[in-house]
């Protein structure tokens, strides 16, 4: 976690708004390590994508965790915006949500992810297939995005 000298949050006055980012392999990892079953389901059950931007649609149809021929994580896919309800039999909708909320509920424990405000200037690079983005709710009346 990084803390700044001008941290709001230290100073009881969170506007919020504030920027995290998480490693999503490493949380891949761990899931394969130690919850192999909600892995494997990740890994290997479809999940429709989709959004509607300037009157176009888009859509795109994988599972969670995306592997290559070797079984090595290349790519995540979790976008809570985006994701449709799961299409699948009765039988695999209850695993699904259970290893969907299992990864979820990690990617928020405070280990898992650093968490900062950002300040005009800043710029953030990342691997958009790996790492996982997004921002605290935040006060529009204190924070100008």
């Amino acid at each position: 976690m990084v803390q700044q000298a001008n941290n709001p949050k230290l100073s009881g006055d969170d506007p919020g708004g504030r920027s995290f980012f998480a490693d999503s392999f490493k949380i891949a990892s761990w899931l394969e390590e130690n919850e192999p079953a909600a892995y494997h389901v990740l890994t290997s059950t479809p999940v429709r994508f989709s959004i509607k931007n300037e009157g176009q649609q888009y859509s795109a149809v994988w599972p969670i965790l995306c592997t290559n021929a070797s079984g090595d994580i290349t790519e995540v896919h979790y976008n809570n915006r985006t994701m449709k309800p799961l299409q699948a039999p009765t039988h695999v909708v209850t695993p699904f949500y259970h290893a969907y909320k299992l990864f979820s509920d990690k990617l928020q424990e405070p280990s898992a992810s650093l968490e900062f405000n950002m300040v005009p200037g800043d710029l953030v690079a990342f691997n958009n297939r790996r790492v996982l983005h997004g921002r605290t709710a935040f006060d529009a009346s204190k924070v100008d995005r």
